[in-house]
């Protein structure tokens, strides 16, 4: 029956595709609890057209710079750009279970192969510190990878919850930076929460450049 062998075995049918979608939707759709409610300024873009590398990236729910650092065979550090206090805009007040306004610290990271200073992701993240054993922002400050090492070396166990994801440009880079990155990526949102207290929001950005590069790999 050559209708059902081109209908299992074909990228090219229209039944294929359309049990390709079907099979998304099911497998990765449910693991975006906000997808309807990500930033303006994000596009959509099609999850399963990108490097499976990322695809499991986007969707790791444990530490990134473990999962970054088995990827690239090499060690990853974290450079921290800037940290300022804020108050919550609505979107990450909803998201975090707080009031417009509340008080939190904004950081902002570049996730970097130690070796080729490569940028490989762009970090930005809103914390509630109150939310925290005192001190963690002190520990915070003296690890190199990031926030979930900190989380590692304070023995708090968290859990991520996945937000949302989409195409988004890449702001505040340097020179060296925007051209090894290509000036946009994409991006995914989520949330740590501990016990059942959300403790802050996180955005990553994987840079279109790398995205190539993986492809091509």
């Amino acid at each position: 029956m050559p209708g059902a062998v081109d209908f299992l075995g074909s990228p090219d049918s229209s039944g294929s595709r359309r049990l390709s979608a079907a099979m998304l939707s099911e497998v990765v759709g449910p693991r975006w609890l906000a997808q309807t409610e990500r930033p303006s300024r994000l596009t959509d873009v099609d999850f399963a057209s990108l490097p499976v590398e990322l695809r499991l990236l986007l969707i790791h729910d444990g530490t990134l710079t473990t999962a970054l650092e088995a990827y690239q065979l090499a060690p990853i550090t974290a450079d921290v750009i800037g940290q300022d206090d804020v108050l919550l805009e609505p979107e990450y007040a909803g998201w975090l279970h707080a009031a417009p306004g509340t008080p939190a610290v904004r950081r902002s990271t570049m996730l970097r192969h130690r070796i080729t200073g490569r940028l490989l992701v762009q970090c930005e993240v809103h914390l509630l510190v109150e939310r925290l054993p005192a001190g963690f922002l002190e520990v915070l400050a003296s690890c190199d990878k990031g926030l979930g090492a900190a989380f590692g070396q304070l023995r708090i166990e968290t859990r991520r919850e996945l937000l949302w994801y989409g195409r988004s440009p890449m702001v505040g880079l340097s020179d060296p930076d925007r051209l090894t990155s290509g000036g946009s990526g994409v991006s995914r949102g989520y949330r740590l929460i501990l016990g059942s207290t959300p403790i802050c929001c996180i955005e990553e950005i994987f840079p279109d450049a790398v995205i190539r590069d993986s492809s091509e790999g």
